[in-house]
């Protein structure tokens, strides 16, 4: 969810220069986080044995310890960066909007947010 320059590198003893490497290496860095925790993600999900069907329509998932994590790393990606796109709500200077105030992307958006981070209190529950 966040995007590959979101990150920047800061110091005053770096030169701009330094400072555009460094920040084109975090963003190549990003990238290819991203593009693994993506490749995991379908890996884990297309996997049968991995996910059951339960009692009255829920649905199972069989993990181990890493995949926990690796899904809690997910969730908390989607979290975090919906955060930063709805504008850090929450943070003392930023604007607090109400969710029937957003445009519909927003919403979704919202809705990402406060999935994501239900889904990751089970997870860390569980743990």
């Amino acid at each position: 969810m966040l995007k590959e320059d979101y990150y920047q590198a800061r110091g005053d003893s770096c030169t701009d220069e330094k400072l555009a490497e460094t920040d084109e290496m975090l963003k190549e860095m990003l990238t290819d986080y991203k593009t693994g925790q993506k490749k995991w993600l379908l890996s884990f999900l297309s996997n049968e044995s991995n996910i059951e069907q339960g009692r009255e329509g829920s649905i199972l998932l069989n993990m181990s310890g890493t995949d926990r994590e690796s899904i809690l790393e997910v969730l908390n990606d989607i979290r975090v960066g919906s955060w930063i796109l709805l504008g850090s709500p929450g943070v003392k200077g930023s604007k607090s909007t109400e969710v029937s105030e957003l445009g519909a992307d927003l919403r979704q958006v919202a809705w990402a947010m406060d999935l994501s981070g239900y889904f990751q209190m089970g997870f860390l529950r569980e743990t």
